[in-house]
């Protein structure tokens, strides 16, 4: 079962799903639950259903769950969700925010793919259509996006870019003068987390915000990239 995710499912899901993949229709899987958990009550193929479609979304699920609106994300594409966004930080290449809802959407795809090929697996054609027919039009709100950062213990940083042909406009003196005195800092810093320095006044042209982990703060002197520009970005609280 290659396409299944199983780290963040219920025990009583995991039943279901071995008796699936043992060949077991839902007859034999009603008894093989009877047998195996006798104190819970009756059992329904429509439970066995639900069981299987959550899985294959990442879901977890037990007997006596209560309803209720589904994450956009389960909790495995979640923390890859939080990967993401934590690589491109330290690569000087925060995200923004419609860039995260482009990378939720597409971990929202994979995991609906990956979801139909796992019910193919184990014999439910019928919940492998579903699963497809039920997801296609979905969407990431921007509302969802500051929900899910929150989540994932990160924020949303406003800074503010210089524009490269101001550069020319100030003295040569001025900026080396900076960055002597700031090189140590400057080097062992990634360029997006440059906040508030601005050695020149030089009014800034690009706006935007970019997911930050909080807990960035005490990893920057972690990473040393190599210098190629001096970005100079605003920290707006």
């Amino acid at each position: 079962m290659e396409f299944l995710t199983v780290e963040f499912l219920g025990r009583q899901q995991k039943f279901i799903i071995n008796c699936r993949a043992e060949g077991m229709t839902y007859s034999q899987t009603k008894l093989a639950w009877e047998e195996e958990y006798p104190d819970l009550g009756t059992f329904t193929s429509n439970l066995i259903a639900t069981a299987l479609k959550r899985a294959a979304l990442g879901l977890y699920w037990e007997k006596g769950n209560h309803g209720g609106a589904d994450p956009y994300l389960c909790e495995r594409d979640q923390l890859t969700l939080k990967e993401i966004i934590e690589d491109s930080a330290y690569k000087g290449e925060a995200l923004e925010a419609a860039d995260i809802i482009d990378e939720a959407f597409k971990l929202k795809e994979l995991r609906r793919d990956y979801g139909y090929r796992f019910l193919l697996e184990i014999n439910c054609p019928t919940l492998a259509e579903e699963v497809i027919n039920t997801l296609g039009g979905d969407d990431v709100s921007r509302p969802y996006v500051n929900h899910i950062l929150q989540q994932l213990h990160c924020k949303l940083k406003a800074c503010q870019e210089i524009e490269e042909s101001r550069y020319m406009a100030c003295e040569p003196r001025i900026i080396e003068e900076f960055y002597d005195k700031h090189r140590e800092t400057i080097e062992s810093t990634p360029e997006e987390l440059i906040f508030s320095i601005d050695e020149t006044f030089i009014n800034k042209f690009k706006k935007k915000k970019v997911a930050l982990p909080e807990e960035i703060e005490h990893m920057i002197a972690q990473r040393i990239p190599t210098f190629r520009t001096l970005q100079l970005y605003a920290d707006a609280q």
